[in-house]
């Protein structure tokens, strides 16, 4: 399975929930969409550890089977149609969550998160984790 990870799946990875640690552990690739990655260092700088949360992501990353996906022309278009459909529902999600869900769609990943209302997003693939 070729899975993204959201912000909270990795948080729930790190304190080691089982259904992330297998879903991870198991990927064929495991993306980081750079918007997870930005949550994920403004978090760091937030709190006390961050060097020591800089390593963990930095060995995490730098793990063969892992890429970062980067923002691209292809994912404003991406981002523009799902900004207009949700609108369009009335049902408006953060806008760091359509950014993530335009990489996925983009690259084809399935998305790892608890966050349910990924679900709003037409053709997004996501995997519930536990919690």
């Amino acid at each position: 399975m070729r899975l993204s990870v959201d912000t909270n799946a990795y948080r729930a990875y790190l304190d080691g929930d089982p259904t992330c640690v297998e879903l991870i552990q198991t990927a064929s690739t495991l993306a980081f969409p750079a918007i997870v990655v930005g949550e994920l260092r403004a978090g760091f700088r937030n709190g006390t550890k961050i060097s020591e949360n800089e390593e963990i992501l930095r060995q995490i990353l730098a793990r063969r089977r892992v890429v970062v996906h980067d923002v691209t022309e292809a994912t404003s278009f991406i981002y523009a149609s799902i900004w207009t459909d949700l609108r369009k529902k009335g049902s408006p999600i953060p806008t760091n969550d359509m950014w993530i869900a335009a990489q996925c769609l983009e690259n084809d990943f399935t998305l790892l998160t608890r966050d349910s209302h990924f679900r709003h997003i037409a053709g997004l693939s996501v995997m519930p984790s536990a919690g």
